[in-house]
């Protein structure tokens, strides 16, 4: 009997320590007709076997001010280690779900997701000046991220002369500075951890 409960109790905490975000890379172009161009790379550690991943993309967002706005997101395409992978799409609460992998096959060990996708109406405008203002790493995720790397490309003629930059991280709401600095052209961002429900907000205007 004490060892059925051991087992139960094992199945029990297994769930929620079986996965983990070794590295998670993310860069959004800003284009000059107002789409922003994400490419996120992403290395989960399944330690049990899975079937993949949920990849929750916001279509509402929140400005400090209170402004709400809505966006369109389109896929470009969604890679597993380099190859196509099955991913069913669906609109669930005010977010683009992407249940992404084989639902008939499990996966275990480290795998590199590559997840490309477009957001439209993500700019806001402000007299002669144009913000996104975006959560380069929603606080959807339930397993910890240990490496993170933020890239925001501006539109060419643009540098650190014309562009002010704000980054936070942590739960939602928190003030928390990310430091973005300018790298060759780009702004870049870096931080070791995130635990659940930890994200990272951008603001480049």
């Amino acid at each position: 009997m004490r060892r059925c409960v051991l087992l139960l109790l094992l199945l029990c905490v297994l769930p929620a320590s079986a996965q983990v975000i070794d590295s998670f890379h993310v860069t959004l172009e800003i284009h000059d007709e107002g789409v922003v161009a994400v490419t996120e790379r992403i290395a989960v550690r399944f330690d049990v076997g899975r079937r993949g991943i949920f990849r929750e993309i916001p279509l509402a967002s929140t400005l400090p001010t209170g402004e709400r706005f809505r966006v369109r997101a389109t896929v470009d395409s969604v890679l597993a280690n380099g190859a196509s992978v099955p991913v069913r799409e669906t609109t669930e609460s005010g977010y683009l779900v992407l249940r992404i992998g084989d639902p008939n096959r499990l996966v275990r060990g480290t795998v590199n997701y590559t997840i490309a996708y477009r957001i439209e109406r993500a700019l806001r405008r402000y007299d002669d000046e144009v913000e996104l203002y975006w959560n380069a790493i929603g606080h959807e995720w339930e397993m910890p991220i240990r490496a993170v790397t933020v890239e925001v490309r501006v539109p060419d003629g643009l540098d650190e002369e014309h562009v002010d930059v704000v980054g936070f991280q942590g739960i939602v709401g928190s003030r928390e500075p990310f430091h973005l600095t300018w790298d060759d052209g780009l702004l870049v961002g870096k931080t070791e951890r995130l635990n659940p429900g930890e994200g990272i907000t951008v603001g480049v205007r």
